[in-house]
């Protein structure tokens, strides 16, 4: 048993250190090149994919996600690009497919892909990987997930945001911490409100305010506006939105210090 506790402490470390060895060129920079450098396997351009052999105790856990072959199948959906303090910063989200015994992928409405980040720091004239996950959560239906962003929450503190698809008047936003590895630290759930009467449309948001001890509140704010104030058809578009905020830990009271060194209300 100790033995195989071993086999398996060793094997994430050596898959870490393989990750964290990753260094693309400027020019490379792309679907394949970066696919091509973080999986093992074949680059298809007809699925935009990179297949890649999957084994041990990885296989176990990842299920219909793999062919018959213990082949994966990961493609980019979007690379986001942003500045932290003197540092040019690229966000390459990842999902990986479900697929069937050939590696089919299935695209319909119950497929949710394995959503993953890969977060790279440009030196020079190269990206270096600095964190990788294949599956950071699992979320949206077939090649559709949710929209990812990111949201700056403090000085030189940014959050990873995912933004569902509002279906059935339901979705729900999932904010994740870049400077902890991307651990999820707020769920931030939202659907539809029709008031009794149609007199004004409701709009919440989040708003993010710093306080006299350089802390952040996440603050959420409503918005009435009466329909006869909007242009003719406008009111129809607007979806009027109630929202509720869920902190990822216990002990939530008015005013919750977050673990990176922020806070949070509920108003």
């Amino acid at each position: 048993m100790n033995r195989i506790l071993i086999i398996l402490v060793l094997s994430v470390l050596f898959v870490n250190e393989m990750y964290a060895q990753v260094s693309i060129e400027t020019q490379n920079f792309t679907p394949k090149g970066i696919l091509s450098s973080i999986f093992k396997g074949e680059y298809q351009p007809e699925k935009k994919a990179q297949k890649w052999p999957v084994s041990g105790v990885q296989a176990l856990e990842m299920g219909s996600y793999l062919d018959a072959n213990l082949y994966a199948y990961t493609i980019i959906d979007t690379i986001l690009t942003t500045r932290i303090d003197t540092n040019d910063i690229k966000i390459v989200v990842l999902k990986t497919m479900l697929v069937d015994s050939s590696g089919w992928i299935q695209d319909c409405m119950g497929c949710a892909p394995q959503i993953g980040v890969a977060y790279f720091v440009k030196n020079n004239q190269r990206f270096e990987l600095q964190f990788f996950k294949l599956n950071l959560i699992v979320n949206g239906h077939g090649f559709y997930i949710p929209k990812p962003r990111t949201q700056q929450i403090g000085p030189s503190k940014y959050a990873f945001v995912l933004t569902e698809e509002v279906m059935q008047d339901q979705g729900r936003e999932f904010w994740f911490d870049m400077s902890n590895d991307f651990r999820g630290f707020l769920t931030y759930d939202f659907f539809s409100y029709i008031p009794a009467e149609q007199s004004s449309i409701l709009e919440n948001s989040i708003e993010i305010i710093p306080t006299e001890n350089e802390y952040f509140d996440f603050m959420l704010r409503s918005k009435s506006t009466p329909t006869s104030e909007l242009e003719t058809g406008k009111a129809a578009k607007i979806k009027p939105i109630k929202t509720k905020l869920i902190l990822n830990n216990t002990n939530v009271m008015q005013h919750v210090q977050m673990p990176f060194g922020y806070s949070i209300q509920n108003k």
